[in-house]
């Protein structure tokens, strides 16, 4: 695969970027997917949170894994969130004319991230 750095052509979303977060009054990089930075951007827009907040808020909740794995894994639970509460959602009927907005899941995927966290296991 050609480095987009170096020859200009646009990164997969495999190439990882690093970045910088602040958590609480430090700032520390973190390299991730491009993916993953474009989900974690998602859930901050639909969230209304930063995306620096939202980093602390894992950092605070892992145990023993790296940011970026416990970043990567909270980006899976939230958006494994959505995909069930949008789920049952079909299966309700909802009233003619009625547009839901979508449901905030950070408190939710955060818990679920820490207890997976402090079970040391992951956990459906």
């Amino acid at each position: 695969m050609l480095d987009p750095r170096r020859t200009g052509a646009p990164a997969s979303d495999t190439t990882r970027q690093r970045r910088n977060v602040r958590l609480h009054d430090r700032r520390t990089s973190v390299s991730l997917e491009i993916a993953i930075w474009d989900s974690l951007e998602a859930i901050s827009l639909q969230e209304d949170v930063a995306t620096d907040s939202i980093a602390t808020m894992i950092d605070d909740r892992r145990q023993g894994s790296s940011l970026a794995s416990s970043i990567r894994i909270f980006v899976l639970l939230y958006f494994r969130l959505l995909s069930e509460n949008f789920q049952a959602s079909l299966q309700r009927r909802p009233m003619p004319g009625v547009r839901e907005e979508p449901p905030r899941m950070l408190a939710i995927a955060l818990e679920m991230f820490a207890r997976q966290e402090a079970s040391g296991a992951p956990k459906r």
